[in-house]
């Protein structure tokens, strides 16, 4: 029970830092999940993994390109956001565990 109940407060915590994620987020997200290590994804270029994202995300596919290239830079290359969005999604995954 006491674990249910800190995974049911993490879950509320989140919810109340932003409900929605930004487009950064969701990749990340979406990372973490291993999408992009599927076979679909894998041979795909970043610009058809960003047109399917789109529909997906509701997001324009540009953006999500910009997003899905960040992933191959080492953080430090980023920008300053970067590694608040990563802790971001690694709070948010941990509900899941």
């Amino acid at each position: 029970k006491i674990k249910k109940k800190k995974k049911d407060q993490a879950l509320i915590q989140a919810k109340n830092d932003e409900d929605d994620l930004s487009i950064n987020q969701s990749v990340l997200f979406l990372e973490e999940l291993n999408l992009f290590a599927g076979k679909h994804f894998v041979k795909a270029t970043k610009s058809a993994q960003a047109e399917v994202l789109s529909k997906l995300l509701r997001r324009n596919a540009k953006n999500i390109k910009e997003a899905l290239v960040k992933l191959e830079k080492p953080p430090s290359k980023c920008g300053p956001g970067y590694a608040k969005d990563r802790d971001k999604i690694k709070k948010l995954i941990s509900i899941l565990e």
